[in-house]
């Protein structure tokens, strides 16, 4: 991984920090909850592909980041339960789909071991962006995430969604 590639994925780690704060924040002060089935938040419509797990609604969205070597994926999700929920991005299993059809395996990029699995609280919505390491061989045409494993409480039977890499090279 490049310097400039290490770095970029470094401050998508920080935002990650920042944004798990941010969410214990909105939950303590209780403002801006999240409504079961808007997949919506007081800043936005969450875009790409969405999902209702047992107790998450989820979207995820694969783009390009300047600086960042491999694809970003932005989780939304929101806690429709009226009970806190763990929720796990770490648990997500990432493909990289080519042109041809051929499928790749994606690892997210986690230098500093910084992700791990919370305690979302009732009704309490978050983002956060995860960059993952760059797919060999041709281009990236789409990217699939199985979020079946995010929600530990819920089974975790494959859900797949999947869409076309914005800015695919």
């Amino acid at each position: 991984m490049s310097s400039r590639a290490a770095g970029a994925a470094r401050r998508i780690l920080h935002d990650v920090t920042r944004t798990w704060w941010l969410l214990l924040v909105a939950a303590a002060g209780g403002c801006n909850e999240y409504h079961a089935g808007s997949f919506t938040s007081i800043r936005d419509r969450w875009p790409g592909e969405r999902v209702a797990l047992p107790c998450f609604d989820v979207a995820v969205a694969a783009h390009r980041e300047p600086g960042v070597d491999g694809p970003v994926v932005r989780y939304s999700f929101g806690n429709r339960c009226e009970h806190d929920a763990t929720l796990d991005l770490a648990a997500a299993h990432v493909v990289a789909r080519d042109v041809d059809g051929r499928e790749q395996a994606l690892d997210v990029v986690d230098p500093g071991g910084e992700l791990h699995a919370v305690a979302v609280p009732a009704r309490v919505w978050g983002s956060e962006q995860l960059s993952y390491a760059p797919a060999r061989g041709a281009a990236v045409a789409q990217l699939c995430v199985d979020v079946g494993a995010l929600e530990r409480a819920g089974d975790a039977a494959p859900r797949w969604l999947c869409s076309a890499l914005e800015g695919a090279r």
